[in-house]
């Protein structure tokens, strides 16, 4: 994951900073998705099941 980038633009307004690029990475590749259509919410505390999906996501849908 550290080596992958993503050069595109997200539509979040509330990213931004060192935020943005793991942000707009975790959205591309589907991992994680926002608040709103148009919020991420990235100050906000993750649920042990936010958590457990975002794995679940990276791991492409499996955790075997």
């Amino acid at each position: 994951a550290q080596k992958m980038q993503y050069a595109g633009s997200i539509p979040f307004s509330d990213v931004s900073g060192e935020f943005k690029m793991p942000v707009a990475w975790a959205w591309s590749a589907g991992i994680a998705k926002g608040t709103t259509d148009t919020t991420f919410e990235p100050n906000a505390t993750c649920t042990r099941a936010e958590i457990a999906t975002f794995l679940y996501r990276a791991f492409g849908g499996t955790l075997k």
